[in-house]
């Protein structure tokens, strides 16, 4: 996303020098600044550990694209530091994004599996508490919609061991008082026979 931002910024740059304007410099270093913080951030994802060799495979092919993009946007800034318009306008940029993020989309994809498991928890969570299994803590996910849907499940999960619990004390209540009445009435029943 950085990128593609960066990408604008240069983009707005070179629409004012093709009108006639001098080189705006501040965008133009803000968007190398930009660039600077896209790329540690494409480093520390580099950097983390692939699950696979598929994985591996992708991550590769996604950091030749991004290489090839960023490549073409410092180039676009050294085109705009050139007063080199030609060249800034013919410069195939849009080819070298459209590659990285496709690349990106796919690399992205590969993390679906995960995210599959992680959408069938809170269905295996709601069976168990449907099951009567209302003992299991339900942790924390987060703030995201996820973490949100365990957030009330848990709370859902109290408030069914709050009735199970009250729906067993009245009925111990109710079972004492059969009982006494059963009591009482076989008392009653031995003096009416004496």
């Amino acid at each position: 996303m950085g990128a593609r931002i960066n990408r604008i910024n240069l983009s707005r740059a070179g629409t004012r020098m093709v009108r006639g304007g001098a080189e705006p410099t501040d965008m133009v270093q803000h968007a190398r600044e930009q660039i600077a913080v896209a790329d540690r951030s494409f480093a520390a994802f580099t950097s983390a550990q692939k699950t696979s060799d598929e994985n591996n495979a992708r991550a590769a092919a996604l950091a030749e694209r991004y290489k090839k993009y960023h490549d073409a946007l410092r180039e676009l800034a050294q085109f705009l530091d050139a007063n080199n318009i030609q060249a800034f306008l013919d410069q195939p940029t849009q080819s070298f994004q459209d590659a990285y993020l496709v690349s990106r989309a796919i690399s992205c994809n590969s993390a679906t599996p995960r995210a599959a498991r992680r959408s069938k928890k809170p269905a295996v969570t709601s069976t168990g508490i449907a099951q009567g299994r209302l003992d299991q803590p339900i942790e924390s996910r987060g703030t995201n919609e996820i973490g949100h849907l365990f957030s009330g499940l848990a709370k859902m999960q109290a408030s069914v061991a709050r009735i199970v619990k009250t729906v067993r004390e009245s009925a111990d209540s109710i079972h004492l008082g059969v009982n006494e009445i059963a009591t009482g009435n076989a008392d009653l029943s031995a003096r009416t026979e004496n």
